[in-house]
């Protein structure tokens, strides 16, 4: 497993205003072009279908879609056949709610979820079937709060109609950022951590003098807390993994 440390701090591409997918990471072909630049929806529909994507700011997830820059025509398309999935950065949930911007597809295999450890929640699918998307509101975070997540992007829908449109997810929750080392560990730190857990305490509990230590992954969850990035907590995090790294050993979990 690689080492990272989870830091609070402000989300950043969640709206997908990045013109990227920065913080999310990409499995299969259906993101491949995305995020979509523009109303792609509204340059490729005419007549009586003609409709608006509904999205908010410049750039959102559009699955049938392939505008990922001004330099492609608008209303250039990857069509329906495409499947995969977009997983975020971990996010550290704070309270009940979340909502989200919708549309395509609304059938199972297109959908946005929430995964806790192995476990995938339903948000709220694209009710209306419609192409506009419109904006949902869910209380599944209600069951995680003060646990970590991840919001998962599905579209494993090939048939005709089987994308999904998204956009703008906001909520009760705070964004985490990694920190990479050539360790093994996924070590969670918290303000309550950085006040009171001594490096010796940690060393004596895990055995950190031998050179390969075996961590039950629920044990390591009583640190998996966030904590606020200012500079002050940031020191002291410096100074704690600091001390931990002078116990010189190889973490598996």
């Amino acid at each position: 497993m690689r080492f990272f440390l989870l830091l609070e701090e402000t989300c950043g591409n969640f709206d997908f205003e990045k013109g990227t997918l920065e913080g999310w990471k990409a499995q299969g072909e259906a993101f491949r072009y995305q995020p979509t630049l523009g109303d792609n929806i509204l340059a490729r529909t005419s007549g009586s279908s003609k409709t608006s994507s509904g999205h908010q700011g410049n750039w959102w997830i559009g699955t049938y879609e392939n505008r990922s820059s001004a330099k492609i025509p608008a209303g250039s398309i990857q069509g329906d056949a495409p499947i995969g999935y977009i997983l975020s950065l971990p996010i550290r949930i704070k309270g009940p709610t979340a909502s989200f911007l919708i549309g395509g597809g609304c059938r199972p295999p297109t959908r946005v979820y929430l995964q806790v450890e192995n476990r995938l929640e339903n948000f709220f699918g694209n009710l209306n079937c419609k192409e506009k998307m419109t904006r949902v509101t869910s209380r599944v975070f209600g069951a995680y709060i003060g646990r970590i997540g991840r919001i998962v992007v599905y579209d494993y829908d090939n048939t005709p109609g089987g994308h999904i449109n998204f956009d703008d997810f906001r909520g009760d929750f705070v964004c985490l950022g990694e920190i990479h080392s050539r360790y093994s560990l996924n070590l969670f730190v918290s303000l309550n951590a950085l006040r009171t857990l001594h490096y010796s305490k940690l060393c004596k509990k895990y055995s950190i003098h031998s050179k390969n230590i075996h961590v039950n992954q629920n044990e390591m969850e009583q640190y998996n807390i966030g904590y606020f990035r200012s500079l002050k907590t940031e020191i002291k995090l410096s100074w704690l993994l600091l001390r931990v790294l002078l116990c010189s050993c190889t973490f598996e979990v």
